[in-house]
């Protein structure tokens, strides 16, 4: 109604400015507009300072919300979304009572990713401060955050000894999740995370990896769609540097997966495979040399299969 607005949606945008101001302590926080809000709330950075310029170190987002209850997803194409967002993500629950924030990982999201099919829908439940521990292997769609990775007040973060803490903790959390992010866009159905950790500290006791064990042939095929680009890079570049031992075991690698059926794949590496036929006298096709070392290397390798 004009002069007025909703009150539920007044307390939520309080929760968000308090958020910003304290992530803005870090580095950047920029709040996404409610009226282009798809999910996230907030776009931050971990910035070093180098003389009298910042730097970004990191990016991450976060979503806020004013109470402990649970984050949902209710749909499989929003569970999609949570696992393919290229940033790390981060919850944070504000209590505007004690001005206080707890801020935790949402990695259960990568074991999501790594049990296909995706589920239909997912619910992330925050935990309370204190000892916190690896997502646990036992499927379903409801997940426990455990303990939040940071929890502090206001006055806190204007410590600056602790605030450099914060910051720090958050950076070790934000390379967890970047792993955990080049899996998803690399289609390898694999996670890890620490296997324990406390609030406003470091995990501590090695980390603990997840993954499936017998992917289907579907699931396969995309991982091995995504090294592409890069075996036929590093062939090439071994190749141009002298190193034509790891070249050629790249390269048939390479051809093994990329054959003339995918014929723009196959050409990506027509030069170096040219030259190996010159080099080595096979120049009836381009391809003549690398095929029969890979049939040399089959017939060899029937013993073992």
């Amino acid at each position: 109604m004009p002069g007025s607005t909703s009150a539920n949606f007044h307390e939520g945008s309080r929760s968000e400015y308090l958020a910003q101001y304290v992530f803005a302590s870090f580095g950047t926080a920029v709040a996404v507009p409610h009226q282009e809000d798809t999910g996230l709330d907030l776009y931050c950075t971990l910035t070093e300072r180098l003389g009298q310029e910042i730097w970004p170190q990191a990016y991450f987002s976060v979503q806020v919300k004013s109470n402990a209850t649970p984050w949902t997803f209710p749909a499989q194409q929003s569970v999609k979304w949570l696992i393919e967002h290229p940033l790390p993500v981060f919850l944070c629950v504000v209590n505007k009572v004690d001005v206080s924030l707890q801020i935790y990982h949402t990695s259960p999201r990568f074991q999501a990713w790594s049990l296909p099919p995706l589920p239909e829908k997912l619910e992330l439940i925050p935990g309370t401060a204190g000892e916190g521990e690896c997502v646990k292997w036992e499927g379903g769609t409801s997940y426990s955050l455990s303990a939040p990775i940071l929890a502090f007040t206001l006055s806190e973060i204007h410590n600056e000894t602790f605030r450099e803490q914060v910051k720090d903790i958050l950076k070790f959390w934000i390379e967890i999740e970047q792993e955990n992010l080049k899996r998803v866009k690399n289609a390898i159905l694999e996670f890890s995370m620490p296997h324990r950790y406390k609030t406003n500290a470091k995990g501590h006791g090695g980390k603990v990896t997840h993954w499936l064990v017998r992917p289907n042939p579907e699931e396969t095929k995309r991982a091995i769609l995504s090294l592409e680009v890069q075996l036929a890079w590093l062939a090439q570049t071994l190749w141009v540097n002298g190193d034509i031992p790891g070249a050629v075991r790249v390269a048939l690698l390479h051809r093994h997966w990329f054959t003339d059926e995918d014929d723009h794949l196959a050409r990506s590496l027509t030069q170096l495979n040219s030259e190996l036929g010159h080099k080595l006298g096979k120049t009836n096709y381009v391809f003549q040399a690398i095929d029969e070392l890979g049939e040399s290397l089959d017939k060899k390798l029937e013993k073992v299969s």
